[in-house]
C-alpha cells in the first residue's frame, strides 16, 4: 500500500496566514497539518508516502526531509488537485493507495476504516446536511453519481473529506479518466470531476461512512479554529 498526500496550491483563502507558508505546513498544537497525516499513514504500516508540491515547495523539502518522496507539479498555479493527483501516476505504479488532501485534519480512525474497504474507488463521506462551499455527493440507491460543489444542498447525500482509497484497478481507471479530462482541457477541474466521469461511465464507486468522527478540510480561518479543536481532543483521547 502506498500513499499520494496532494499539497501544491496556494491556498488563497487563507491569505496571509499563507503567504510565506504553504497551509498543509500549517501547525496546530505544534506539529503541521501533513505531518499529522503522515503519522497516521505509518502508525497504519504505509512506509511509501508521495508528497505532491508546487507552492512554496522548498518548504516542504526542509520541514519533510527525506521521510517522504516529493513529486513536483510544476503548473501548480494553473491547475486543480486532480492534476496533482495525475502528477503521482509513476510513484503509485500500478499498486494499490490510499490519497489525501494535504489540508484535511481528520480523527485516525477514519483513515483506519478507509484502508479496510474492498472496492475499487472507495470515498470517505460524512452524510450531513451541506452547505454551498462542501464537496457535496450525490447518490441514488445506495450508488456513487457525483461529487460537486454545484450539487443543490437540497439533493445532497454528504460531503466527501478529501480521503480515498483506490485499488490496482482503481488506479488504472481514475489515472485514465484524468488522461482524457486533461487531454480535453479542463486542467483547473476538481479531483471530483474525474470521479463523475467514472461514475457516469458506470463504474461502481464506493461510500464509506465517516461515522460522526471528527475531521475538518481547512479553507478559511474559522476551519483552522476548529482543526485546533479536534486535534486537541484527539491528543487527549490517544494520551
Amino acid at each position: 500500500m502506498k500513499a499520494v498526500i496532494v499539497a501544491a496550491g496556494r491556498s488563497s483563502r487563507l491569505y496571509p496566514l499563507t503567504l510565506g507558508t504553504p497551509k498543509p505546513l500549517l501547525k496546530i498544537n505544534g506539529r503541521s497539518i501533513i505531518e499529522r497525516s503522515i503519522l497516521n499513514l505509518r502508525r497504519n504500516g504505509i512506509d511509501k508516502i508521495a508528497v505532491v508540491v508546487g507552492y512554496l515547495r522548498e518548504q516542504f523539502f526542509e520541514a519533510l526531509k527525506d521521510d517522504v518522496t516529493f513529486i513536483d507539479n510544476p503548473r501548480y498555479a494553473v491547475t486543480n488537485n486532480m492534476a496533482s493527483l495525475w502528477c503521482a501516476r509513476d510513484f503509485v505504479k500500478g499498486d494499490e493507495f490510499v490519497y489525501l488532501h494535504g489540508d484535511v485534519v481528520y480523527h485516525p480512525d477514519i483513515l483506519e476504516d478507509c484502508l479496510k474497504c474492498s472496492g475499487d474507488i472507495t470515498l470517505m463521506v460524512d452524510k450531513k446536511k451541506c452547505n454551498e462551499e462542501d464537496m457535496k455527493v450525490k447518490v441514488a440507491a445506495d450508488r456513487f453519481l457525483e461529487s460537486s460543489k454545484d450539487i443543490p444542498v437540497d439533493e445532497s447525500y454528504g460531503e466527501w473529506i478529501g480521503i480515498a482509497k483506490f485499488s490496482s484497478k482503481g488506479g488504472s481507471l481514475i489515472f485514465g479518466e484524468i488522461d482524457k479530462v486533461l487531454a480535453d482541457g479542463k486542467i483547473n477541474a476538481y479531483d471530483t470531476y474525474a470521479f463523475t466521469g467514472l461514475a457516469k461511465q458506470d463504474h461502481a464507486i464506493d461510500i464509506c461512512h465517516t461515522r460522526g468522527l471528527s475531521w475538518v478540510e481547512i479553507d478559511f480561518p474559522k476551519e483552522l479554529e476548529k482543526a485546533k479543536k479536534i486535534c486537541t481532543t484527539i491528543e487527549k483521547e490517544r494520551k
